[in-house]
C-alpha cells in the first residue's frame, strides 16, 4: 500500500536516484537529521519538493521522496508527529516526545528490513 501512494501521489523524477531499493537505509542518524529538518521546515516552506532540494544542496544526502515519505510515515507511527501532504504542501504537527524508540522497531522498518533481506 505505502508503494502504491508513493507512485500515485508524486512525480516520477523526483523518485530517480543514482542507487537501488537495496540502498536505502534508514539510520538513525539519517532519521535525526530528517526530524531537525522537518522542524525547520515548518518556519521556511512547505513544499516538500523545495524541501528536498534545500537539503540537497546543503549537504551530501541522498534523498528522494520515497525516502522523504518513509522517514514521515515511521515519524507518524512512533507518534513523533503527523502530518498531510495535498498538492505537494506538506503540513507537520509535532508530539510531545515522551521516551525513546527504536525505528527498527515500527512496523515499517520491520517490513523494509524483511524486503531487503537485512532482518
Amino acid at each position: 500500500d505505502f508503494d502504491n501512494d508513493v507512485f500515485e501521489n508524486t512525480s516520477y523524477k523526483y523518485l530517480k536516484t543514482s542507487r537501488n531499493l537495496k540502498s536505502v537505509r534508514i539510520t538513525r542518524e539519517f532519521f535525526l537529521y530528517l526530524y531537525k529538518k522537518f522542524k525547520i521546515l515548518m518556519y521556511t516552506t512547505n513544499d516538500i519538493y523545495e524541501f528536498m532540494e534545500n537539503i540537497r544542496n546543503e549537504s551530501d544526502v541522498e534523498i528522494n521522496y520515497f525516502t522523504v515519505r518513509l522517514a514521515l510515515d515511521i515519524m507518524k507511527e512512533m507518534n513523533i508527529l503527523n502530518y498531510s501532504l495535498k498538492n505537494d504542501k506538506l503540513s507537520l504537527s509535532f508530539n510531545k516526545i515522551t521516551k525513546k524508540s527504536d525505528i527498527n522497531n515500527t512496523n515499517i522498518m520491520k517490513k523494509l528490513n524483511f524486503r531487503l533481506g537485512t532482518y
